[in-house]
């Protein structure tokens, strides 16, 4: 298994570059070409993708990054039943941080629109990231597993619990050192805020 491989950038085509490491010539599809330049030493994050072909024989492909954080969108998506290398690398073609924070928002109108992204995609990449993001960022705070379970506990729904702790995480609101019950005032505030927002809307 790759990790990543640093050479340099030989060609940029449409969807892949060549790169050149020890003579010998690698091409990687990538998602935003562009962002490499011709002549310029890069560390591209690798992911083979082997299959077989229809005549039956073998074949491999490579998949490449500029920062890790697109390898592990990349390998969370070909997760996902019925997305596979080539789709996952289309939603790519999209800024990491745009993807992530309209996936825990779940925005799927938003999400629609953005080039290599269909409606039934959007729905998937909703469905099955929208918590593992939000989780990751819980993470970082010691006390916001607390949080949630009170939140839970006074009846609130998932989603409004993914939006509150999202928002609270986004702003730095909420640190190591605060109480429980001050970050659970916080978010109840925040879903209020959302709610009644979303009633004078309609």
């Amino acid at each position: 298994m790759y990790s990543y491989i640093v050479g340099k950038i030989i060609s940029i085509n449409k969807k892949s570059i060549t790169l050149e490491h020890s003579y010998i010539g690698y091409v990687i599809n990538v998602g935003r070409p562009n962002n490499f330049v011709v002549g310029k030493i890069a560390k591209i994050y690798l992911y083979k993708h082997c299959y077989i072909t229809n005549k039956s024989s073998f074949s491999e492909e490579f998949y490449g990054f500029k920062i890790y954080d697109e390898k592990q969108f990349f390998l969370n998506c070909i997760a996902i039943s019925g997305i596979g290398p080539k789709t996952a690398m289309n939603f790519l073609q999209n800024d990491i941080n745009l993807l992530k924070q309209l996936i825990i928002a779940k925005k799927i109108n938003e999400l629609e629109k953005l080039p290599g992204i269909s409606k039934k995609f959007a729905y998937l990449l909703v469905d099955y990231l929208g918590n593992y993001y939000v989780k990751n960022k819980m993470e970082n705070y010691d006390y916001v597993v607390d949080v949630v379970n009170v939140l839970k506990t006074l009846g609130y729904n998932q989603d409004d619990i993914n939006f509150a702790i999202n928002k609270l995480c986004e702003t730095n609101q909420i640190n190591n050192s605060m109480e429980t019950s001050d970050i659970v005032s916080m978010a109840i505030k925040l879903i209020s805020t959302k709610n009644e927002t979303a009633i004078a809307k309609a």
